[in-house]
């Protein structure tokens, strides 16, 4: 789609279709229940209903390969005070598993596998 409402609303569409499959079949496992609590969730895309499911959760920080400012996971994620970057152009897939990330959602900036000073500093 050209416009970016236009996609952040095909993603709404398309969280109502997932939740609404899976509340057919029955499924009630969630596939973000295994994120530890401290982490840091690297991933092309979140829906508005992952996102809520996030807030009984003790997630880091959220970074998304894809989304805007306007994506309704974005302002769900801002109200639940959680630290969310999207549009990140570098492939999150590339980052290793377990890789020690900083991220200052303010500023838009990432580091993953900081040096010792930076870590001080963000301390």
């Amino acid at each position: 789609m050209e416009s970016q409402i236009a996609r952040d609303k095909g993603d709404d569409m398309r969280d109502i279709s997932i939740r609404l499959r899976s509340a057919l079949a029955g499924t009630t496992a969630h596939p973000l229940e295994e994120i530890l609590g401290g982490c840091v969730l690297a991933t092309n895309r979140l829906l508005p209903s992952d996102t809520v499911f996030l807030a009984g959760r003790s997630i880091a920080a959220v970074l998304l390969e894809y989304g805007s400012t306007g994506y309704h996971a974005a302002l769900f994620a801002r109200e639940m005070g959680l630290p969310y970057i999207s549009g990140i152009h570098r492939p999150l897939s590339s980052v290793p598993h377990g890789a020690l990330a900083l991220v200052n959602a303010g500023t838009g900036v990432v580091t993953i596998r900081p040096r010792d000073k930076r870590k001080v500093i963000y301390r």
